[in-house]
């Protein structure tokens, strides 16, 4: 794992504090000394790297970088995009009844 200097490298104590959820006095004593627990380090690798937070399989390469989602192929994707998946999941369905019972979407036409 990187090291705190690494991982903090031009963060200001109050952007570590809310990074890694601690008080600002907390964060000010891991920038002065150079050193934090593990489990900041690794949330400040999460913060500095984009990695999600995870170790479900499914969600293997996939990054947020700025206000966006990454996927492995390097696609992104805005929150709107995501917001958005559910309209196209109802028109996909829709799709799939029509194309199941063609005769029935005929006759409801």
């Amino acid at each position: 794992m990187e090291d705190f200097t690494e991982l903090a490298f031009g963060l200001a104590p109050r952007q570590i504090a809310d990074i890694v959820g601690c008080s600002l006095s907390t964060a000010r004593r891991y920038h002065h000394s150079r050193t934090a627990p593990d489990h900041v380090l690794r949330l400040l690798a999460i913060h500095r790297n984009g990695h999600l937070p995870t170790t479900c399989p499914t969600w293997r390469g996939w990054r947020v970088q700025g206000s966006h989602l990454i996927d492995p192929m390097g696609l992104e994707y805005a929150a709107d995009d995501v917001t958005g998946l559910w309209v196209y999941r109802q028109l996909a369905d829709e799709y799939r009844r029509i194309l199941s019972h063609p005769i029935q979407y005929a006759l409801e036409l």
